[in-house]
């Protein structure tokens, strides 16, 4: 549930000031990861193709931020990280944390006119492995890299049978899209007074939980999230 929330949660993730966090859920075979990823993409459209081939065969580094940067505050799912080398599951992290796309240079050494802009958005991951393992190498852009991901493990739990796990996707790929568009236009509507409601709970949050400012990027997840 709390997987599939950060799929809306995303379009507010903005007003907490951060600009974006990685929200992996890792875990053994079978425990419905991509299921939980194909349902929080299908709030927003197609569950299948909203997602990010996260292979190494899949999107590469430089299609992930083009998507992020398309998607602006709309959230961006990928599936599969695993055997994502240390280093490029660093950059992809903490590129996912910053406001906007990487620059470019005309032939000339001129600055390119950018198509994208400002973004602020929540990216939802799968792996078998842990991604906090991944990124929390022994430097300081692991370390970093580690606070900026809100990891959950997921075990089976063997509640549906097969069958019932196939038509569940079924459905999902028969109806989808409607929810996130409901969604955006009451945070439109309302903007000023989610605003000031996700500001309170965050602030909550920070009280109870002692939050540190290493920990701001979980805080803010968290208090999207609840909102």
């Amino acid at each position: 549930q709390y997987v599939i929330l950060n799929s809306l949660a995303s379009i507010i993730f903005d007003l907490t000031g951060h600009h974006g966090i990685v929200v992996n859920c890792s875990g053994e075979a079978g425990a419905s990861k991509s299921t939980t990823l194909y349902t929080a993409a299908s709030l927003w459209g197609d569950p299948v193709m909203w997602p990010i081939n996260g292979t190494n065969r899949g999107a590469t580094a430089n299609a992930r931020s083009q998507r992020m940067a398309t998607n602006a505050n709309l959230p961006t799912c990928v599936d599969e990280i695993t055997n994502m080398l240390p280093k490029e599951a660093v950059d992809m992290v903490m590129g996912v944390t910053q406001p906007g796309h990487r620059l470019r240079l005309t032939t000339e050494g001129v600055e390119r006119k950018q198509d994208d802009s400002y973004k602020s958005s929540i990216m939802i991951s799968t792996a078998n492995s842990s991604l906090h393992s991944m990124v929390s190498t022994d430097n300081a852009s692991g370390t970093a890299g580690s606070m900026r991901v809100f990891e959950i493990k997921f075990r089976a739990q063997h509640v549906h049978s097969k069958a019932e796990a196939d038509e569940y996707l079924r459905q999902l790929k028969l109806h989808h899209g409607h929810i996130g568009e409901i969604f955006a236009h009451f945070v439109i509507q309302h903007r000023a007074s989610v605003a000031t409601r996700l500001h309170k709970v965050m602030a909550e949050i920070d009280a109870v939980a002692n939050i540190t400012s290493a920990e701001r990027f979980w805080s803010a997840d968290i208090a999207a999230v609840q909102v």
